[in-house]
């Protein structure tokens, strides 16, 4: 029904800007070029109908607009964003298509939320790791391309995952947005599927070509490109203002131009306005990766991560990536550590979903300590962001038989972004010193919960419930 829903909601869209706009108006509001994707360069801007999508410079993903589905943040927020918030950090280049946005961080996995055909995220969801690139066709649901960090081309959708296409390449263009170029880009252009340009240079396309006389579609299998490469080439690159650093459309009202001042202006709802400030640009040299995960946790986390690891709290596979987002199953893993620890035995209650067979997963919702999405799902590879991992925190103690008490005064000036049903859970994890903010007086509540973090934190309820 939602599904349906979303589908009726666009259809309506589009069918009253093209209404109550001039032809001139409507056309001159589609994309002018196309968007090559490149080892190297991020999209750091993105915009689809309702949305838009933008990176700053310390690698934080902020988002705005509507919010009619629940999932166009991928944080599980269900309001509206009527000016920009962030939503996740450690992110270097977002793809934003009609119904879908995809996030590569910088740890080099993917992530992605929004409806997908057959599947519905409105949390963010762990596809790939090891990825260099991502491109995103702006309509339909066929997934996101990649080029991984060896150079492989590979295409992920929710039927079918991960599939290697082609090996050394370097870029890759989608063609099927010709559709939105019009005549600008030359006829060799036409079609439904990728050009990839491999590391010595050469040109190779795959997918169909459908003619428009006859409506005939045509399969074309993987072939070098040998006529009119200069003119591919050339209509690859976009042609920008001096001052512009990057622009992007969703065809219909919206367009967001970067500037090279990281200053991000938009034609947003047919109003010309600035966004944000501080937008990181798309070029490699710019993109900060003093946040990139590695084998040793940051400065202020080294003696807690070690203390943890000594008493038992942190499974092998969680000693590594320290700064890289938590997922909602590793910290049931975390979870399970301690409860057993402090217990002396295995837990042996289970409650099982349809999306998972993690055993941690399955104690710990037997305990309350984690609920589902709904559906008899539980979105184990979804991101767990900082009031998510609060409120665990509050029920683990609870389910160890020590609750945490609460001050009840909040000193946070974001109180007001904390979803209800966490609000007491972040105040007893202030009033017990087991979190804190992120400066500023905030909270952050819908920002991304570290590896690192959730291992401290773990470590911190142990010591006071042990």
């Amino acid at each position: 029904m939602k599904m349906l829903s979303r589908i009726i909601a666009m259809v309506l869209t589009i069918v009253l800007v093209i209404g109550f706009l001039p032809m001139t108006a409507y056309a001159g509001l589609s994309t002018k070029y196309p968007e090559l994707a490149e080892v190297g360069q991020y999209f750091t801007i993105a915009v689809n109908y309702y949305n838009g999508y933008a990176i700053k410079e310390d690698g934080t993903l902020w988002a705005w607009g509507k919010n009619l589905f629940g999932d166009a943040f991928g944080n599980g927020w269900t309001e509206d964003y009527d000016n920009p918030t962030q939503i996740m950090s450690d992110v270097k280049s977002v793809r934003a298509k009609a119904s879908e946005v995809y996030a590569l961080k910088t740890d080099g996995s993917v992530w992605v939320w929004g409806a997908m055909y057959r599947a519905y995220w409105n949390t963010a969801n762990k596809i790939l790791d090891d990825v260099a690139v991502i491109a995103a066709e702006y309509e339909g649901h066929n997934g996101v391309y990649v080029i991984k960090t060896d150079g492989t081309l590979c295409h992920w959708t929710y039927e079918n995952g991960e599939i290697a296409l082609l090996t050394n390449v370097k870029s890759v263009f989608l063609s099927h947005q010709v559709m939105m170029y019009g005549d600008q880009l030359p006829e060799s252009l036409s079609l439904n599927g990728y050009f990839a340009v491999k590391t010595d240079g050469t040109i190779w396309k795959e997918g169909s070509y459908q003619d428009e006389e006859t409506w005939e579609s045509f399969d074309i299998p993987l072939t070098q490109v040998t006529e009119q490469v200069d003119e591919i080439v050339a209509a690859l690159k976009p042609q920008l203002p001096d001052d512009v650093a990057a622009e992007t459309r969703d065809g219909y009202r919206n367009r967001l131009t970067l500037y090279k001042d990281g200053t991000l202006r938009g034609i947003w709802d047919f109003e010309d306005v600035e966004i944000l400030s501080n937008v990181r640009m798309p070029d490699a040299d710019t993109i900060d990766n003093s946040s990139q995960p590695t084998d040793s946790p940051s400065a202020w986390a080294v003696d807690q991560v070690s203390a943890a690891i000594s008493v038992g709290l942190v499974p092998n596979a969680l000693q590594t990536n320290y700064t890289q987002a938590t997922t909602r199953a590793e910290f049931c893993a975390l979870a399970v550590a301690l409860f057993e620890t402090i217990a002396g035995s295995e837990i042996t209650q289970r409650e099982s979903f349809v999306d998972t067979d993690d055993t941690n997963v399955e104690k710990m919702a037997a305990l309350g300590v984690v609920n589902g999405v709904g559906n008899d799902r539980f979105n184990p590879n979804g991101a767990l962001n900082r009031e998510q991992a609060a409120t665990m925190l509050s029920r683990l103690a609870d389910a160890i038989g020590k609750p945490l008490e609460s001050t009840g005064a909040s000193l946070y000036g974001d109180e007001n972004e904390i979803s209800s049903w966490a609000l007491d859970a972040v105040m007893q994890m202030q009033t017990a010193d087991i979190m804190g903010g992120v400066g500023d007086s905030r909270f952050a509540p819908k920002s991304d919960y570290q590896r690192q973090q959730s291992i401290v934190t773990i470590l911190r309820l142990f010591e006071i419930v042990k």
